[in-house]
């Protein structure tokens, strides 16, 4: 979502774009955190989240990063939102300053930015569905997409190799030197 803010607010400083499994339109947060994002508005809940997230039942469950991840094994960091208050404040700066109007408004600027857009998406994502992903990159005049088997909404964490082959692959081909 910050990606597309960005473009949308500034797309002569972006050359190219890749957007990886992702909230876009009308879709932000996705439906299973709506609650979430409202929940965490709250002072202390982060905290509270964080601690939670160290418990493995949890991490691994929906509200966790179950519905994210194949495998919750190489994901951490909860142990930081516990420790860190300045941690704990980036994650709810992002989720209250946001909007699904701030994601919609970008996307009317899509069409605008004429440079190449790679959009990856999780074959297994159960947050955002695929369609979600092809309509996003048809937004954008040079707008492909690319499933990865394998995934989650994660991809990053489930399939980084071929998310980093993939990249490097577009970085190749459409990126001027």
């Amino acid at each position: 979502m910050i990606a597309q803010l960005a473009v949308a607010a500034h797309p002569e400083r972006v050359d190219s774009l890749v957007l990886v499994a992702c909230d876009a339109f009308e879709v932000f947060p996705p439906g299973a955190y709506r609650l979430l994002f409202r929940l965490a508005r709250v002072p202390g809940v982060i905290r509270l989240l964080g601690a939670a997230l160290s418990l493995p039942g949890f991490a691994r469950s929906r509200l966790g990063f179950g519905a994210l991840v194949r495998g919750t094994s190489r994901l951490g960091g909860s142990d930081r939102l516990l420790a860190d208050p300045l941690i704990r404040r980036d994650p709810r700066k992002l989720i209250s300053g946001s909007s699904r109007s701030q994601t919609l408004r970008a996307a009317r600027s899509f069409r605008d930015y004429d440079r190449p857009v790679l959009v990856v998406w999780a074959a297994e994502d159960r947050l955002f569905p695929r369609s979600l992903g092809q309509r996003l990159a048809e937004a954008f005049p040079r707008g492909r997409m690319v499933v990865v088997p394998g995934s989650r909404t994660f991809v990053p964490v489930d399939q980084p190799r071929p998310l980093a082959r993939l990249i490097g692959e577009f970085l190749e081909r459409e990126v001027p030197t």
